[in-house]
């Protein structure tokens, strides 16, 4: 097997069958040793970081023990400007350092960045990258040279008089700005809620820090696809008829030019073949609506859909149960006589008319000369009863 320079090693051994492992062995009684080496590599993950004010901050992984394969190991770190001067030459003999910081007074200036691993024996064997790194970020006041500074932009944006509870902020990559036209850039914004009065303002943005934006500018959005109604409710049931009423849509999302309502039956978990009112409500402000021509006694869905002029909007709908159809009054209750003499008094508790008004009640009377006829006595209107 192949070892490491400079490492100090056991062994121990397992056996292994169908199964399963074996405990380990003993380890080797002997320590094996290996030569030194040059180191076996270079630190990585080389980058800067620019949330240092007035500085070059630079950052890497530490060369583990493992690999500086000999004594006396430390990084050589090199600093340049780009393509001009060496600035900096420096040892740094703790292997476990992972960060350097430089002062400069220069923002966001690129500099060349070497950091190489080297030991008794010599450097390792491979070339060290050379990163190109920058030096500290702070906020940009004006949209000035975007493409050369590699910067971004953040596009903020509310609703006209509701900033505090619609504000949204959507983010442009310096990718999107190398591809503009002169020094005219243009970036999509999606989510915009349809038919609003809009106020938005730009801001040059880096990792860190986020400029001052531009003053804010008005526009609307273009009219879409209508939100469902606030709500759907009964106004009355009959057994053949369903009285609906309803609020325009919550959100206005474009402009409304009237109503589609359509209903089906209801069959257990089973919808029937759905049928559409007509003629359609072509009034925005009409709010109500009369479905005629049910069955008594069913369960239908309603479903009704603002119209636009891009067609139908978010469906909203309701179940209801027509009524059961007219029927015989229930018998009156609790009859009762006062002050009975040559004139009674009679008194009751009127039943339920079961949809049908009650026109009149018929007064019968039993006596005792013949208890198995009831005879006619008086028929009172409802008005009088």
């Amino acid at each position: 097997m192949t070892l490491f320079p400079f490492v100090n090693y056991t062994f121990r051994v397992i056996a292994v069958n169908k199964i399963g492992e074996s405990d380990p062995s003993e380890p080797s009684r002997n320590v094996c040793s290996t030569k030194a080496g040059r180191p076996n590599t270079h630190p990585q993950n080389v980058r800067t970081i620019g949330s240092s004010y007035g500085r070059l901050h630079i950052m890497w992984t530490p060369v583990s023990p493992d690999k500086q394969c000999g004594p006396g190991y430390f990084y050589l770190l090199q600093i340049q400007r780009v393509r001009g001067q060496l600035l900096l030459n420096k040892t740094i003999d703790n292997w476990e350092t992972s960060s350097f910081e430089m002062v400069t007074a220069l923002v966001y200036e690129p500099y060349e960045i070497t950091i190489r691993s080297i030991n008794s024996l010599g450097e390792a064997s491979t070339d060290p990258a050379t990163i190109i790194g920058y030096s500290y970020q702070t906020f940009y006041k004006h949209l000035d040279n975007l493409v050369n500074n590699n910067l971004c932009t953040k596009i903020i944006f509310w609703e006209e008089n509701n900033k505090e509870l619609t504000v949204r902020e959507h983010d442009v990559s310096s990718d999107v700005l190398k591809y503009a036209s002169m020094n005219t850039f243009t970036a999509r914004v999606d989510g915009m809620v349809p038919n609003r009065k809009m106020e938005a303002q730009i801001a040059v943005m880096n990792n860190y820090y986020l400029g001052i934006p531009t003053e804010s500018i008005s526009f609307n959005t273009t009219p879409g696809y209508l939100g469902s109604v606030e709500y759907l409710r009964v106004a009355e049931a009959g057994d053949t008829y369903i009285t609906l009423k309803w609020a325009g849509p919550f959100e206005s999302k474009g402009v409304v030019v009237g109503y589609d309502l359509l209903f089906c039956t209801v069959h257990g978990l089973s919808l029937g073949p759905l049928k559409a009112k007509e003629p359609q409500i072509n009034d925005p402000d009409e709010t109500q609506a009369n479905i005629t021509h049910l069955n008594s006694s069913s369960k239908y869905r309603f479903y009704i859909y603002p119209r636009s002029v891009l067609g139908r909007g978010e469906e909203y709908f309701i179940e209801v149960v027509t009524a059961n159809p007219p029927a015989r009054p229930d018998p009156p209750k609790n009859v009762k006589w006062t002050a009975c003499d040559s004139n009674a008094t009679i008194e009751w508790t009127p039943g339920n008319d079961n949809r049908s008004p009650l026109q009149f009640y018929i007064l019968q009377f039993q006596t005792t000369f013949n208890m198995d006829v009831w005879e006619f006595g008086l028929k009172v209107y409802t008005s009088n009863s």
